[in-house]
């Protein structure tokens, strides 16, 4: 049975993603100074503060500790079928649709790039690399370490380490990074957010944003323990979603049910968009943002359409649903 407000938060939170990524793209493509890029800095800062983090914790909140060695590999092999097949599907568009735009594309990525796509992720799709590790690495402790105080005390350890001396492989970042925000997400199932606690904390994420911009113009969005204050953003949207989610919530909790298709198709639509907007000579940035997440998130929306209805597409987002036999109910 599914939840509402989990599915409109995830819902809410993949508006935040299109909006970062079309900020990010367009402040990346170094056609926009002074005041433009500072308006830019400030919009990644407000999303990525937000998304990505709240997204782990909205994948953990599902999270089951493991009671039974074996459950591990049916885990990760359930979890290698839905997050794998999509990720290797938009890997290979992404290297193509690169190989296409060649000069106008800011990050190549060849065929050497595609066959290293198990230890290094093509763009945005390291969030599907990440979240499949994140999960199977917090299942492999969770069978071990069954007091929530330990294991919350393990993952921040892991998290105070990998801030200060930063490992040199992705996945080991990815795991040290994002474990505690998934599991935060597990606790909060227990844990009801109160509302003076959501006020501190959009308190708390309001006053960082003109701090952190002004004292580091040249960071994209939160780095080294700057990354805490995406904890007290989990407490604050967490709340929202779930106090918020029945106001007009119907659209927005059919994003979320579809938030993997939106998420992976935005990102190749607003890149293919912002290069034929500079193309044909619009350089308005808020024409630029307006028409990229008008496109992105529109074609998106059409895909999360088709896929409801055609076999083929719904199965590269979903392919668990077709590959695997529902387990019966006990």
């Amino acid at each position: 049975m599914r939840i509402k407000w989990v599915d409109y938060g995830k819902g809410f939170t993949i508006l935040l993603v299109i909006i970062g990524h079309v900020a990010l793209g367009t402040l990346e493509s170094a056609k926009f100074f002074g005041n433009d890029a500072f308006i830019l800095h400030l919009i990644l800062e407000m999303m990525y503060a937000i998304h990505i983090p709240v997204f782990f914790a909205l994948s953990g909140f599902f999270f089951k500790p493991i009671k039974q060695i074996n459950r591990i590999w049916i885990r990760g092999y359930k979890r290698l079928l839905s997050l794998g097949i999509p990720y290797v599907v938009f890997s290979i568009i992404m290297v193509g649709m690169k190989f296409v735009g060649g000069a106008s594309v800011r990050n190549q990525d060849g065929l050497t790039g595609l066959l290293n796509i198990y230890k290094v992720p093509i763009d945005y799709l390291w969030f599907l690399y990440a979240l499949f590790f994140v999960d199977l690495f917090v299942s492999v402790i969770s069978y071990f370490v069954k007091s929530k105080i330990w294991l919350s005390f393990l993952l921040v350890l892991g998290f105070i380490f990998e801030t200060t001396y930063p490992a040199s492989l992705p996945v080991i970042s990815y795991i040290l990074l994002w474990s505690p925000f998934f599991y935060l997400g597990f606790l909060l199932r227990d844990f009801h957010v109160s509302k003076r606690l959501a006020i501190f904390s959009f308190i708390v994420y309001v006053i960082h944003l003109p701090i952190f911009c002004v004292l580091y113009p040249n960071k994209e969005f939160l780095w080294g323990y700057w990354r805490v204050i995406s904890v007290v953003c989990v407490f604050m949207m967490f709340y929202f979603f779930e106090h918020w989610h029945e106001k007009d919530s119907l659209f927005i909790e059919w994003c979320g049910v579809g938030s993997i298709v939106l998420y992976l198709v935005h990102a190749p639509v607003i890149s293919v968009t912002r290069i034929l907007l500079f193309k044909i000579g619009i350089n308005s940035l808020w024409l630029q943002l307006i028409v990229q997440f008008f496109f992105g998130f529109g074609l998106s929306l059409i895909v999360l359409w088709l896929s409801e209805r055609i076999r083929l597409i719904d199965f590269i987002f979903r392919p668990v649903k077709y590959l695997l036999k529902p387990q019966p109910s006990r």
